[in-house]
């Protein structure tokens, strides 16, 4: 059996990664879920969460703001909506951008729709403060 598989993390702007893999833990929409060489074929819709590739101390850590996964026995590929990895967080960015959004999610209270996306904008700006602290602490 083979010791590694190859990984595609696609945004809808560009190709984020291209590389081989030996494992991979993924946010699915009904919860996370870990994925090695000789995986059972699958799509599946995301949810917004942490993308781990790796284990341990080496192991690289992405906020994905949901998107699609097709695993197949030798490839995966992840299509997400937006991806932000741990060690490349803006933090001033990403504050000034959930406090956008926190506003328009307030202003938007009446719009359930609107609503729904300013929601999802700042829980992932939340997502990406969140991996990014991680990082920090395991470099710390």
């Amino acid at each position: 059996m083979a010791v590694t598989f190859h990984f595609d993390l696609v945004t809808p702007e560009k190709q984020v990664l291209s590389q081989q893999e030996v494992m991979l833990t993924i946010p699915g929409a009904e919860g996370y879920f870990g994925v090695l060489p000789g995986h059972t074929p699958l799509v599946t819709l995301l949810a917004a969460g942490v993308l781990t590739l790796g284990e341990g101390r080496d192991a690289v850590r992405y906020a994905i703001a949901g998107g699609y996964a097709e695993v197949l026995p030798d490839r995966t590929t992840i299509l997400a909506d937006r991806v932000q990895c741990w060690n490349s967080v803006d933090t001033a960015a990403v504050e000034a951008e959930r406090r956008e959004a926190v506003e328009r999610e307030r202003a938007s209270r009446d719009e359930e729709k609107t609503n729904r996306y300013w929601q999802r904008r700042v829980a992932f700006a939340q997502l990406c403060l969140d991996v990014h602290r991680d990082y920090l602490n395991r470099n710390s």
